[in-house]
């Protein structure tokens, strides 16, 4: 069921057979000698290839498996985005759009949103921009519906209640998929200055007041430290994991040298 807390699991589970497939098909894209055709969280699929056939074959098989299991793929739904093609043979893969699916051309663009995170085929700066415009919109966009329940208004919630809420809800939310992405320091300081507003607001403090008493006060980090934690946890979460995700870390940091701007 949708939001079930064993759902993810389950769906993979009713999936298996497919990335079984998919995997052991010998087509897909590669780091170095590790296979990463299909990277799969719950129901959401990124299929990966280094060519235009390979890619087909991928959604040659997901179509067999679909019509075999009596569910359908909408073609709508699911996006392309080609990577490293050079701007001529990118402009006619836009407008051809050559993949299918089920005989229904599957939509080229130039962006594509993975676990809630929106990638951009062009550069690394159009990748992090959208990230962080999407992360402050949402963050201002949670912090409005919760006015209505006296969120930054003290005199129907304390401070604490507001900032426990804000810790829980908001800052998660502000914060989303940013721990996987090599942010540059105007993106930190962009995000930084929305944190600290939010607390302020809360608060009641003018924007003049001390950062470091800010901090002190609400016991809520600034945001630079927050990301740094998260990250740590999630590469603890990497290297302990078995399996490709541990492989993909150990190569990583093998094969990149100082100047690298890899996540590793």
């Amino acid at each position: 069921k949708q939001g079930g807390y064993c759902s993810p699991d389950e769906y993979k589970e009713y999936q298996m057979l497919l990335l079984i497939q998919l995997f052991d098909s010998e087509i897909g894209y590669k780091i170095g000698s590790i296979k990463v055709p299909c990277p799969t969280v719950a129901d959401d699929m990124l299929l990966t290839a280094s060519s235009m056939s390979d890619l087909q074959s991928l959604l040659w098989i997901c179509e067999q498996y679909a019509n075999r299991e009596r569910y359908i793929i909408h073609p709508e739904k699911s996006v392309i985005t080609p990577f490293f093609l050079g701007k001529c043979l990118n402009d006619l893969v836009l407008d051809n759009q050559p993949w299918v699916i089920n005989d229904n051309k599957v939509t080229v663009s130039e962006t594509f949103t993975h676990l809630g995170i929106q990638r951009s085929s062009k550069n690394l700066t159009s990748s992090i921009q959208p990230c962080v415009e999407a992360r402050l919109s949402t963050s201002r966009l949670t912090i409005h519906a919760l006015m209505g329940v006296g969120l930054t208004m003290s005199f129907i919630l304390p401070p604490t209640v507001s900032l426990k809420i804000y810790n829980l809800y908001v800052l998660p939310r502000l914060t989303y998929g940013l721990l996987s992405i090599n942010l540059r320091s105007i993106d930190i300081k962009t995000l930084e200055i929305q944190h600290r507003r939010f607390l302020y607001s809360i608060l009641h403090l003018p924007s003049q007041s001390s950062v470091a008493g800010l901090h002190i006060l609400t016991g809520i980090l600034p945001l630079e430290a927050i990301l740094d934690i998260q990250r740590l946890c999630y590469l603890h979460h990497l290297i302990t994991s078995k399996g490709t995700l541990q492989e993909i870390v150990i190569r990583q940091w093998a094969m990149k040298d100082s100047k690298s701007h890899s996540w590793v």
